[in-house]
């Protein structure tokens, strides 16, 4: 048996149905979620509402806009990445 064997547990049934139904959780919690932003969006603006909200909460909320913003930003890197690369390809079969 190899050591990355060795060092790799097996999952169980039981673990894999676990993490499936955690997903399929989460899933629902942020399609819900999205339905009520729809909904009461306007109040989320509002400072009145965010006044109420503790401190802690609030600073956990930022590290998640935070990190929604930086992977946007990785998205769009990416797909100028790709761009970038296709005009190169076009650019060195005008060249050839």
């Amino acid at each position: 048996m190899s050591e990355t064997q060795k060092g790799a547990k097996a999952m169980t049934e039981d673990r894999k149905t676990s993490i499936s139904e955690g997903r399929k959780r989460a899933k629902e919690q942020r399609e819900a979620a999205e339905q009520l932003f729809e909904q009461c969006g306007g109040m989320l603006i509002s400072w009145k509402f965010w006044k109420k909200v503790d401190a802690a909460t609030r600073e956990e909320i930022l590290k998640a806009i935070k990190k929604a913003n930086k992977a946007v930003i990785d998205a769009d890197i990416r797909a100028l990445e790709k761009q970038l690369a296709a005009m190169r390809a076009a650019k060195d079969g005008i060249d050839a």
